[in-house]
């Protein structure tokens, strides 16, 4: 039970943590440009820097959560319980 939590919070944790980075990224309020292949495409910036941070941590700790396998989690399990 404690492993298939542990593998779908890691899968959960980069769903949130990307939405939480889309959100903190718009387009720039100033609307600076930047001419690409003959057409002004605008410039993106970070106008929520904590909410940026905090989905930067979360996508971190998804990762992490993600990349244990069964035996990785078994092995910290029983490890800790004693």
């Amino acid at each position: 039970m404690t492993e298939w939590f542990i593998l779908k919070s890691g899968i959960i944790f980069n769903l949130i943590g990307a939405i939480l980075i889309a959100f903190s990224v718009r387009p720039n309020p100033e609307g600076a440009y930047q001419p690409y292949k003959g057409r002004d495409v605008p410039l993106a910036s970070i106008l929520y820097p904590k909410l940026f941070r905090w989905g930067i941590a979360i996508l971190v700790i998804g990762f992490v959560l993600s990349i244990f396998d069964i035996k990785t989690i078994e092995s910290l399990i029983a490890h800790y319980a004693n």
